[in-house]
């Protein structure tokens, strides 16, 4: 049984180095030059501030972490709100058709997003909605992975106080935003950081729509960075460590939620 547990050890420190390496070697780059970089150097160096400088001057990082925190914050919260919506209403209204909706929305996930950005920019053309925040946030408000999630932990709410709140003539708006939204917390943590991330990460679609430079994100600029014959890796890892603070706040403000959500908890 030791012998066991020593080897359960060994594996989970092994898969911690190599998850915790990236990081590591985020922050080391950042203090290199770009050829100490390319050579692999693992050690810390004294080119911190001269890359963030570059970085500073060859991309508007404000700029960029302003526009990636309205479009991803805007998708999670719409997200969590249409989301949670259909998964309540595929467990509280009984229909006979109930399970064919759902059905059709698992296969819609079949679908690849790349399958979707002709149609998609066409009909943001006709909408003259391009180079907007709405472009890149209004095809990311719903999500069906998101709605079979809640779907699965509203299935554990105890129906008994979606009863009683009708008795007392409380609306179904109003049972959902003042009696299972407050239960579910824990569930709505969980979702919101998928949502977060994934909105954070969003680059093919922005890179489309967002035409401007003005409305780059951080994904946008840090891959404009790394194009061209002598892509310059310092400035690169400094505009990646911070596109890299906002997921890591995040998750950490929210794990213990984070932990509880995914296990399906109601507290």
């Amino acid at each position: 049984m030791k012998i066991k547990n020593l080897m359960s050890h060994i594996f989970l420190i092994i898969c911690s180095i190599l998850t915790l390496f990236p990081f590591v070697w985020l922050g080391i780059g950042a203090t290199n030059t770009s050829s100490q970089i390319t050579l692999g150097k693992i050690s810390m160096g004294s080119n911190l501030f001269a890359n963030f400088a570059s970085a500073i001057e060859k991309a508007n990082v404000l700029m960029g972490l302003k526009n990636s925190l309205v479009i991803a914050l805007s998708i999670t919260v719409l997200v969590l709100i249409i989301s949670s919506l259909a998964g309540y209403s595929l467990v509280v209204f009984p229909d006979s058709k109930r399970e064919l909706i759902f059905k059709v929305m698992l296969f819609s996930m079949m679908i690849p997003f790349a399958g979707q950005l002709i149609p998609l920019f066409k009909i943001f053309t006709k909408m003259k909605l391009l180079n907007t925040y709405a472009a890149a946030i209004l095809p990311s408000i719903s999500s069906v992975y998101l709605a079979f999630f809640f779907r699965q932990s509203f299935k554990a709410f105890p129906k008994e106080l979606i009863e009683a709140a009708r008795l007392d003539g409380l609306s179904e708006f109003g049972i959902f935003f003042k009696i299972v939204f407050p239960v579910m917390k824990s569930t709505y943590a969980a979702a919101g950081i998928v949502a977060f991330m994934g909105a954070w990460n969003s680059y093919m679609w922005p890179l489309i729509v967002l035409q401007s430079n003005k409305k780059m994100t951080l994904p946008m600029m840090a891959a404009s960075i790394s194009n061209g014959y002598s892509p310059d890796y310092g400035a690169l890892m400094v505009i990646l460590i911070i596109a890299t603070l906002p997921m890591i706040t995040v998750f950490f403000l929210l794990q213990k939620h984070f932990v509880q959500g995914m296990t399906g908890s109601i507290k």
